[in-house]
């Protein structure tokens, strides 16, 4: 009785402690929007290490829970979805960090990061959910994904890729999503923006002016 007790609290006091980083890894890019840059009082390198305690700790709660809780509700709200915070945050700080690059290489290699981590993040959610092509502080976890391939100078094939899946995500997406905040602050049209980019590029590979393999232009 006394192990059961002890694997109950223990597993309570990861819960909170999921829920208190979320709120904290919110709460510093929220802070670090408002007082960007390299001098920022709220560093990236703290939200950095924030989101990669949030990982550990969804990682915990999947290692401790019991089997009797297994309700989907419980799983997104503990460790699905504060799992895809994690890794958008981490996304945030790569894009962030390759502004700073003293560097090209760096630069693209931040940004590719980013794009990973947006990738991750769009993963945990359903393809109708908002966050999953709409998340982020941009236009969402899919558009950010494009974002940063678009200014890595990744292969055009990558782009067009990451293309297809955000315009199968937004018809599925906008049927319940349609009018959001998000919405009225311009998420269409950035997600437009994209895919505009992803058909011009996809004419020029067609008409042999651009090659699959060339690299993504501004």
């Amino acid at each position: 009785m006394y192990q059961g007790c002890r694997k109950v609290l223990t597993f309570l006091i990861v819960i909170l402690l999921v829920v208190n980083s979320a709120a904290g890894v919110n709460r510093i890019a929220g802070l670090y929007t408002d007082d960007p840059g390299l001098d920022s009082k709220f560093p990236l390198e703290q939200l950095k290490e924030e989101a990669e305690d949030l990982l550990k700790e969804t990682d915990i709660v999947v290692q401790t829970r019991s089997d009797e809780l297994a309700d989907p509700g419980f799983i997104s709200s503990f460790i699905v979805y504060p799992n895809g915070l994690a890794h958008a945050m981490l996304g945030f700080y790569h894009v962030q960090m390759a502004r700073y690059a003293t560097d090209l290489l760096e630069t693209m290699l931040s940004r590719v990061k980013g794009a990973g981590e947006y990738t991750h993040a769009s993963s945990k959610y359903p393809e109708d959910d908002e966050l999953h092509a709409c998340g982020c502080s941009s236009a969402g976890y899919l558009n950010c994904t494009m974002d940063c391939i678009r200014n890595a100078g990744v292969p055009i094939e990558n782009l067009l890729m990451g293309a297809t899946v955000l315009r199968d995500s937004v018809p599925k997406m906008q049927k319940i999503w349609a009018v959001s905040e998000l919405a009225m602050g311009g998420r269409d049209q950035k997600i437009q923006a994209n895919l505009d980019r992803a058909d011009e590029l996809m004419r020029r590979v067609a008409d042999k002016t651009l090659t699959l393999e060339d690299p993504v232009h501004l």
